[in-house]
């Protein structure tokens, strides 16, 4: 029988693409001549015009590749993006095969925004350290024979389930923006960082997580947070939940809290020294060591230990889905309206001072139809001199430049070609598919929230 006959009929029955049965031919032909028997005249061999069935050549080869030497082909790695990543970036030897010995070089894994609805396959990766796959349409994710992972990225997908449990080596967690409606850390004694905002998680226990430096639960169903056994704590965000209360007398060195948007009348930072800002949207009282909030929807207030510094101003992030524009305005009339024409809201982009030494200046091109930010007086007139239209002070710096705000530029489009975040994943992941890092804009206050 043809070898490239013998390998189509495989691939067809294991579900191959053309494109993958053709990568494989030569691999799955010449592993079904050693199980059909095929040999050259004059050896002797008896002749069968009967092939063997495809269960038996199917067995023979997977007998052969073993629990970690596997084709990379649809049945065991269904996603096709998922597969086509696998075979172009860890086939070192290009032979439609992931041996164990590249399987086991693997150590980061990284599919953003590409679409991807399952990641079987994923198993085979038992050394890997870093997976990000944000950004995707993943229902489940199996990462449970990847027990050296240190950091997992599965945020903005469609998970309702995530189980960490044999991941006992995690250090970073982030796994916002998906249908979570709980999240067991138990096993996670290494855990420093995790973010689970944006989800449906009603109950989060943390008392074994005893190393966590940094939480955000930010917009969940969270009734009440015990962070008494976290003494490593240094920063909390846990906005827009259903808190009464908040002690945090456990956390000696907690130098960074957002708690506005919940119902909490009692907030209890007696022993946080280190404290540098208190970030709320409401009116506060301080009585001793313990502020007494009043949930009224009013000014956004910064507070220090004991004085209030300075006036907040949220500021608001859109994207043009017909444009590709991003644009960032104080005026939440503006934002409205720009959501009325089709504009997305994506959520509050950072919080900066009501007012500082440092402007940020905006602009508009009417030829190009975009905008432009600037703290730089002679950028702002160089471009004022090319025809753009001077808006004004759009918002103002952070002297104090507590949360900077990384600027990008796409060199392949002509306009609406910056994007501004205070986000270091969202910077670093821009460059790598081409844009380039142009610095710092500017400087926020606090960072802000992402809308789902």
């Amino acid at each position: 029988m043809n070898k490239k006959v013998v390998a189509i009929f495989l691939a067809a029955a294991v579900g191959l693409t053309a494109a993958q049965a053709f990568r494989n031919d030569q691999v799955f032909a010449d592993r079904a001549e050693e199980v059909i028997g095929e040999t050259g005249p004059g050896e002797g061999n008896e002749t069968d015009d009967t092939d063997p069935g495809v269960e038996e050549v199917e067995e023979a080869i997977d007998e052969d590749y073993g629990l970690s030497d596997v084709p990379i082909n649809a049945t065991y790695f269904p996603d096709e993006t998922f597969g086509m990543y696998v075979f172009e970036n860890f086939d070192t030897d290009y032979n439609g095969v992931l041996s164990r010995s590249e399987a086991t070089a693997v150590r980061t894994i990284t599919l953003v925004c590409e679409g991807v609805t399952d990641l079987t396959g994923i198993e085979y990766f038992t050394e890997l350290t870093a997976l990000y796959c944000s950004d995707n349409e993943l229902t489940s994710l199996d990462i449970s024979s990847n027990t050296a992972l240190t950091t997992l990225d599965c945020s903005y997908n469609r998970l309702t389930v995530l189980d960490v449990g044999n991941n006992t080596a995690l250090n970073h967690l982030y796994c916002s923006g998906n249908s979570l409606t709980g999240l067991e850390l138990g096993n996670n004694s290494a855990l420093r960082s995790l973010w689970c905002d944006s989800n449906q998680i009603e109950t989060l226990d943390v008392s074994n997580n005893l190393e966590l430096a940094l939480l955000t639960c930010t917009s969940n169903l969270l009734t009440r947070l015990d962070l008494s056994h976290n003494t490593e704590l240094r920063s909390l965000d846990c906005c827009d939940n259903l808190l009464t209360r908040l002690d945090l007398s456990h956390n000696p060195l907690l130098a960074m809290l957002y708690c506005n948007n919940n119902r909490i009348t009692t907030l209890d930072i007696s022993t946080c020294s280190a404290l540098d800002n208190l970030y709320k949207t409401c009116e506060h009282q301080r009585v001793g060591d313990t502020i007494m909030i009043e949930e009224d929807g009013g000014a956004c207030m910064w507070y220090d230990s004991d004085t209030v510094i300075i006036t907040a101003v949220d500021m608001y992030r859109l994207y043009n889905p017909n444009s590709g524009e991003h644009f960032y305005t104080a005026s939440k009339g503006e934002r409205n309206h720009l959501i009325s024409l089709g504009w997305n809201d994506e959520g509050i982009g950072w919080v900066a001072p009501s007012s500082s030494n440092t402007p940020v200046y905006r602009l508009y091109n009417p030829n190009g139809g975009e905008h432009h930010y600037t703290t730089s007086v002679d950028e702002r007139d160089h471009l004022i001199s090319l025809g753009w239209i001077d808006e004004g002070i759009g918002w103002y710096s952070d002297d104090s430049r507590r949360v900077p705000l990384y600027r990008q530029y796409n060199p392949n489009a002509f306009s609406n070609n910056h994007n501004y975040t205070t986000s270091i994943r969202e910077n670093d992941y821009l460059v790598s598919i081409g844009w380039q890092a142009e610095g710092i804009g500017w400087y926020g206050i606090a960072p802000g929230r992402r809308t789902v």
